[in-house]
């Protein structure tokens, strides 16, 4: 952890505790709401932990960003709306909720804090569950100058990346993939 005079920490830490005061409640009410969910009430949950994720990286503290980013990767995925909570990954999410909380109230401790099976649990849920895409919207035409032929090649052509590599590069638009054929 980097050299912070105990007033910042502890700001932090209290700034933090506040953010996910109520993520617990959010979460459980995006679980029931399903696909339905309230995108604002997405976007709370996800500025949150994307809160606490920043300050703890300013902070230095280590295994509370990593477990934060972990958590954030999966509520991109609901805020995209490519994953709707089921019970399995709400209680994911809420176990590892719980573990941030206890590292940040024993912040000076929480770099030797061993995260590997919330953080493993969370990393599946970002690369095991499907993605939905939306549907496109009745009557739209595709502009013909940028449409791109989906019909399979005569010979396949592989093409591999991961859920993880893709949902990094559409969060962040990072990267430009070029497709070969």
């Amino acid at each position: 952890m980097t050299e912070f005079d105990a007033n910042t920490v502890r700001a932090f830490v209290d700034d933090s505790l506040d953010q996910l005061s109520g993520l617990g409640e959010d979460l459980l009410q995006i679980e029931a709401s399903g696909r339905d969910a309230d995108p604002e009430l997405v976007n709370q949950a996800f500025r949150a932990v994307h809160s606490v994720k920043g300050g703890a990286g300013f902070m230095g503290l280590d295994r509370i960003t990593q477990l934060a980013h972990a958590m954030e990767s999966v509520l991109n995925l609901v805020r995209n709306e490519g994953l709707t909570l089921t019970s399995a990954n709400t209680s994911d999410l809420l176990r590892s909720a719980d573990c941030l909380t206890e590292m940040l109230r024993d912040s000076a401790s929480s770099n030797t804090c061993d995260i590997a099976e919330y953080v493993t649990a969370l990393e599946h849920i970002s690369v095991d569950e499907p993605v939905i895409l939306p549907e496109p919207e009745p009557g739209i035409e595709p502009d013909p100058e940028i449409a791109v032929d989906l019909a399979p090649a005569a010979t396949p052509v592989p093409l591999t990346t991961t859920r993880k590599q893709a949902s990094a590069a559409l969060e962040t638009l990072d990267y430009i993939f070029l497709l070969q054929y």
